[in-house]
């Protein structure tokens, strides 16, 4: 699956060698506007499903591909009136 992502704000952030702590990029992404913060909890949405999506098809993969087999009986029906 291809996926194109267009940012609503082009900007461009440039960090050399930058090393943060969880709470310090979390604290971080709460001082941006709420477009950028709307872009990243998209992005995030987007890898946590593509992730249970991925777990999902290869649990499927690994099941039996037997299916139990369903017979019915039909009766005619008479109509009693």
């Amino acid at each position: 699956m291809v996926r194109q992502m267009v940012m609503s704000s082009m900007r461009t952030v440039t960090i050399p060698k930058v090393e943060l702590t969880l709470d310090q990029l979390v604290t971080a992404i709460r001082q941006l506007e709420p477009d950028a913060r709307s872009e990243i909890a998209k992005a995030l949405m987007e890898t946590e499903l593509d992730a249970r999506m991925a777990e999902l098809i290869k649990s499927l993969a690994t099941r039996s591909a037997v299916m139990p087999r369903v017979t019915f009986d039909i009766a005619p029906q008479n109509p009693s009136r």
